[in-house]
Parts: structure tokens; sequence; C-alpha cells
């Protein structure tokens, strides 16, 4: 048998939901897809841990946890249009675009998964190890275009979360009874739901806490796990585990989750666990055409290439996040600031560098278009910020010239 470890390799889900109230996911949530191809989900957390020294010691003697900061990073191919009827559809339109506020869309939920089911849990029966982002913001996008080469246009969007926690489901070796407690006596007013697969879940039970008693989750048997959430924080950890005895008298066996309570974190905020999926979705395959750049075209004024040859163009916007921590918790509040777009270009032609230099100078407002197979993106009213050098060098064949574009908005269409 081969080691069973961590890896892209194994079978990785990546959704997203669009939040209704900010941080909370909604109930019967329909689950969205960033692509049917997801390159990389990435995860760096902080709870920013203080050391306490003092006089006369040459080591801490303390640590201490301080506000968290939580960066997600999102790669995917590009496989449906930004916005569609003027509202989000790819998750795109939620990072570039902004309300008639001038607010972000959307903040959004999002659920990484990772399945193993050869080997590994707590029951030898497999193991699901989730990453459960809320209050996420786009703070930085960019969507590359490269024709030296047929891969589909990547966009890369980088998400500051208000929390993010993971979680790792052993799975059961064989269909079983499962149960729960709590291991702090006060923990009698919140419920455990815990489910199974499918779409909605085969196997949907809820138990009320009865602090440290040992319950049953109900009389259905779980082939699987897919979801095990609370209602409420709790104060200490929730265990849940196999049940080996009967619904009416169960028996604690082997724990195959466990749910941390705010105890852990300093008395402030639980884990509430993996966002039931009750009558919701999880969307399927979009089984689309994918976005790639060597087929598009990018105007400067419309109908005007931006260059005679065009190597490569990059999208870049900066949403301007603004992060601050906040009085009885160790979520920090994130808004959206200032937008700052960019665009930025490497081209040759014949007299590339005479018309670029030449539009800098005069500070050229002309709108630029890329339009793809889906819609364009525009820059509105841009200019040559970063102007290309003129640099003649032995043995070179093109004069490659670097150019960086500002607008000042941004406008999808289609």
């Amino acid at each position: 048998m081969s080691i069973n470890v961590e890896s892209g390799l194994r079978q990785v889900r990546v959704e997203f939901l669009r939040e209704v109230t900010y941080g909370i996911a909604p109930a019967d949530p329909a689950w969205l897809r960033f692509s049917d191809e997801v390159f990389q989900a990435t995860w760096e957390g902080s709870a920013d841990i203080f050391e306490k020294r003092r006089l006369g010691s040459v080591d801490p003697d303390a640590f201490f946890a301080g506000p968290e900061t939580h960066q997600l990073t999102i790669e995917y191919y590009l496989q449906q249009w930004i916005k569609s009827g003027g509202n989000p559809l790819d998750a795109l339109g939620d990072a570039i675009d902004r309300d008639a506020d001038n607010n972000l869309p959307n903040s959004i939920h999002v659920q990484i998964r990772e399945k193993r089911e050869v080997s590994g849990g707590a029951d030898s029966g497999g193991i699901r190890v989730y990453t459960i982002a809320q209050g996420a913001y786009a703070g930085e996008v960019t969507i590359p275009g490269q024709i030296d080469t047929g891969e589909p246009i990547r966009p890369l969007v980088v998400y500051q979360a208000e929390k993010i926690r993971s979680y790792e489901v052993s799975q059961p070796a064989a269909s079983t009874l499962i149960g729960c407690n709590g291991t702090d006596a006060l923990d009698i007013t919140q419920s455990v739901t815990v489910e199974s697969d499918g779409t909605p879940a085969t196997v949907d039970q809820t138990v009320a806490l009865s602090g440290v008693a040992e319950v049953s989750l109900g009389v259905s048997l779980y082939p699987e796990i897919d979801s095990i959430s609370l209602d409420l924080e709790t104060i200490g950890d929730v265990e849940i585990w196999i049940n080996d005895g009967t619904d009416a008298s169960p028996t604690k066996g082997t724990i195959i989750c466990t749910l941390r309570g705010s105890a852990n974190y300093d008395n402030t905020e639980g884990d509430l666990g993996i966002p039931p999926l009750g009558a919701g979705s999880h969307q399927a395959a979009l089984a689309t055409a994918y976005e790639q750049f060597i087929d598009d075209s990018i105007e400067r004024p419309a109908a005007t290439s931006l260059a005679t040859y065009i190597n490569s163009a990059e999208f870049r916007i900066n949403n301007n996040l603004e992060v601050f921590p906040q009085l009885g918790s160790r979520k920090q509040i994130i808004v959206p600031g200032i937008r700052n777009v960019e665009l930025s270009a490497t081209v040759f032609g014949p007299s590339e560098s005479h018309r670029q230099i030449e539009d800098h100078l005069m500070v050229s407002e002309t709108d630029i278009i890329w339009t793809l197979t889906g819609g364009t993106i525009q820059l509105d009213d841009a200019v040559l910020r970063d102007p290309p050098s003129r640099q003649y060098t032995a043995e070179e064949v093109t004069m490659n010239l670097d150019l960086v574009f500002v607008g000042q908005g941004l406008t999808i269409s289609g």
C-alpha cells in the first residue's frame, strides 16, 4: 500500500457561496464552482502570537494569541463569463466589480475539501479534511494572458477572510450510528447536525447537546460523513464518534471529529464546523469551454490594436482592503477600500516605441478594450503610466516594450 499523504493529487473540491449576512453561511446553501478545474487553493493563517518576556529570564514565559489574519489564494481556469444580467456570475464578478455604493458586491464563504477514501482516519475508513473560510473579500486579482502557450486564462484571486478553520473528519469503515458529547457541562443549548453525502444528504440528523452526557444522533446509519456543524458556539469541545451501542443506549466508540469550543480561543469564538447542506446543492460540472488568450484582442481605442504585436497582457486589480481588530473577538473587520486597476502588456512592432512614448508624454486618455470570448473588460480613460524604454541592444531581434496602463474605471460587458 502506498503512503497516503496530503497532496494536490487527492480528490479536492473547491467551492464558494455568496453570503447574505456577512460571515454567515445561508441556510440550504447553493455551493458554486470556481471552475471545473482549479489550479491551486492555498490558506495562510496567523494567530499573531505574542511572546511575553520579563526581567531576569532569557526565555519567554507565556504566549498569547492576538487578532487573526487569514489569506486564501484561489487560482483556476476561467470557464464562464464574469457577469450575467448585471450580477456576478463567475467568482471574478465578486472580486473586481463594485455596486452602487462602491462596495464589493458580495462577501463569500469558501469550502475546500480533500477526500481520501483508500486508507487513513481514526476508523480506517478514509479521511476528509476541510478548509472553511467565512467573511472573505477579494483583495488582489490577476487575470493573465499569454500567447506562447495554449493554456486557458488562469485568474488568481487573493482573499482576506475574517475567519478560516480546518476540520478533519475520519470516515466510518462501515455504515454506523453516530453519537456525540460535549466536554463542558454548561453546553446544553446547542444542537449538532451531522450529514452524509448526497444532494440533499441521504442521512441528515440533529440532536441537542446535553453537556458531557453521551447522546445519539438518531437511528439512521451513516455510510460516510460530509458535514458536522453546530447551530451555536460551545464553551468546551464537541466530540463526534462511532456509536458502538444503540440509539437508545449510546456507547462512545472511536472519535472521528472534534469541534473546538471557545475555551480553546481565550474564550472568544468557538468553531461551528462545516456548514450543513440541508436542501442546498453542490453545483454540477460547468462543462463549458475555457477562455483562451490566444484568440482575444486588445484595442486602444476601439477598432485599433493596442500594438502591432502583443506578446502578453495582464489585468491587475487591487481592492486595498483595510483590516481592523475589534474588541471581544479574534476576528478582524475587513473593509474594501479604493480600487486600483492596471493593464500591463509586452509589445513590439515597427514603431511602437514612438507611438507609446508619445502617448505617455501627451497623457492621452483612451479606453482599452480587452475582448474575450464571453465579453469585454474595458479600462476606462486609460493612460500609459509607465512608458517603455527605447533600448537598442546588440544581437537583439525585437525591441520588446513593457507598458503599464491605469484607468479611471472598469467596465465589464457581455
